[in-house]
């Protein structure tokens, strides 16, 4: 491999966490000193001094590497292009991943909601201090409120894929457990609804959006109890919309006394006449 090459397989090996590779880029990077044409570096390590020679760097005194000003300027456009490709094939996997992880959770749909709110927290706990969750955690509490706002019809969330997949596999699959599995919402699909909403593609981030779709069985009363688990957080509104799917209308006080003596009674014997 000529300099170039050697140099985008540190960068790339850097950004997969190689640690013997991430040190050296750091090494290149921070503890360069200014030349007359260029830059130097002086180390004692004969695995950095070999790889400083792989990268193009002349041996002109002991233990003293140098390298032109415009080689330099040359590795680190390759750096940024290297980091860019690292960017674009990493989010592929990850978008895999996610479709992999819609696939493979299922509704956990004999939940009490006791057991719901213990694996909420479990949740919150793991994730309430990762600053990458803080979108998807803003966001969910976004629905869960502008569903209490609009008690008749059930709720529905465009939320962006780079939220799912701009940490890692393991921060996606508790994000569809949640969704899915714990809260059991509905992801609608572009051919299960009328408009083309559903999934699009952005044409600045080539990022799609999927669409989420209220649990119908949840009370108001169990949204609240929802909200409350989650870690406050600022919220936009702009990504939440009205289904046309009614909600369960639920039963005031007096409605279920009613309802309740009304059963009570049935029992009774008819009076005959």
């Amino acid at each position: 491999m000529n300099h170039e090459q050697v140099w985008r397989e540190l960068c790339i090996n850097a950004f997969n966490n190689q640690t013997e590779a991430n040190d050296f880029v750091l090494f290149v990077e921070g503890c360069k000193t200014a030349t007359d044409n260029g830059y130097a570096w002086t180390t004692q390590r004969p695995d950095y001094q070999q790889l400083l020679c792989n990268i193009g760097c002349s041996n002109g005194a002991e233990h003293t590497f140098t390298l032109p000003s415009e080689t330099f300027a040359q590795l680190a456009q390759i750096k940024r292009e290297a980091r860019t490709e690292w960017h674009r094939r990493r989010q592929e996997e990850l978008k895999t991943h996610l479709k992999k992880t819609l696939a493979e959770i299922h509704p956990l749909s004999d939940l009490t909601q006791t057991q719901r709110l213990a694996l909420i927290k479990e949740f919150v706990n793991a994730h309430k201090t990762d600053l990458g969750s803080v979108p998807f955690i803003s966001g969910l509490r976004g629905l869960l409120k502008y569903q209490l706002a609009h008690k008749d019809r059930l709720a529905e969330w465009s939320l962006s894929e780079y939220i799912l997949t701009q940490n890692n596999e393991e921060a996606i699959e508790a994000y569809v457990r949640l969704l899915k599995g714990i809260l059991c919402m509905q992801l609608v699909y572009q051919d299960e609804i009328e408009t083309n909403e559903s999934i699009v593609i952005d044409i600045e981030e080539h990022q799609e959006t999927l669409l989420w779709r209220m649990n119908p069985n949840l009370s108001n009363g169990a949204i609240r109890d929802i909200l409350y688990s989650l870690p406050s957080s600022s919220v936009d509104n702009t990504s939440y919309r009205l289904s046309d799917i009614p909600r369960q209308k639920e039963q005031s006080v007096l409605e279920w006394i009613i309802q309740w003596l009304t059963h009570c009674l049935s029992f009774l014997p008819q009076i005959k006449t």
